[in-house]
């Protein structure tokens, strides 16, 4: 084999190229061709992307920055870039001035999304803020109502919750609590208290919660009367009665 001082290269090398033997040709060539179309760093621009192969980043730029206008890139100085970025951010460009780059989280108002038509930037975040708000919402504890009982019905007391009731996000009303008569009253056609529109049946409908030791029934209309239809005045419990509200 020939010394390479005395092998014509089938194309010219380059500066900082290496050479590489083609057994099949038996020549030498640049094993980098493509260094020679790097331009130099003090052009400021890079335009020509297409041209380059994707390896270009670990050939000695050390410094090279995304164009906000989408054009191509730019050489800056290393330090304009800024350090660190926690997990989840994304590097935000917040001016046209050199090295304005930050990293910001994206629960900051930024977006991954383009607005289109006559909705802006902020019309995008203002919908994400409501419904993050809606989402909170959500997850409230429901609004517990306390009913008026109807003489001689009491609460039970003795630390036995009282009548309440409440509806779920599903629209399930649901009725809770412990009460009594202990003066003693009618358990038959007796109306124990009346729910608030939105808390209401489509239809009347019975149920059989615990009383005085057994069974008892309870009705509830339409027009949100809970009645007791047989029961027993000692106590009466309306845990395990709910339904869709109308």
């Amino acid at each position: 084999m020939n010394d390479l001082k005395d092998v014509a290269l089938a194309i010219p090398a380059v500066e900082n190229d290496v050479l590489a033997f083609d057994p099949s040709k038996r020549i030498w060539k640049p094993s980098k061709p493509w260094l020679g179309d790097l331009p130099d760093p003090a052009d400021n621009t890079f335009l020509n992307l297409q041209d380059v192969p994707d390896s270009y980043i670990s050939h000695g730029l050390d410094f090279v920055r995304i164009k906000a206008d989408g054009s191509g890139l730019e050489f800056v100085p290393i330090n304009q870039v800024p350090n660190g970025g926690g997990s989840g951010q994304i590097l935000q460009k917040f001016s046209t001035a050199d090295g304005a780059t930050t990293w910001s989280d994206l629960s900051a108002g930024i977006v991954g999304c383009v607005p289109v038509g006559g909705i802006t930037a902020t019309d995008v975040q203002l919908a994400i803020s409501q419904l993050e708000a809606q989402k909170q919402g959500l997850l409230t504890t429901p609004a517990v109502q306390l009913p008026s009982l109807n003489s001689p019905w009491i609460n039970y007391g003795g630390g036995y919750l009282g009548a309440q009731y409440y509806k779920t996000i599903e629209g399930i009303v649901v009725l809770e609590g412990l009460i009594q008569a202990p003066g003693g009253s009618s358990t038959s056609g007796v109306t124990l208290f009346t729910l608030l529109p939105g808390f209401r049946p489509s239809g009347t409908l019975m149920f059989g919660p615990w009383s005085g030791g057994g069974s008892c029934r309870i009705d509830i209309t339409v027009d949100g009367d809970v009645i007791m239809q047989s029961g027993n005045t000692a106590f009466t419990s309306f845990s395990g009665i709910s339904f869709l509200a109308a």
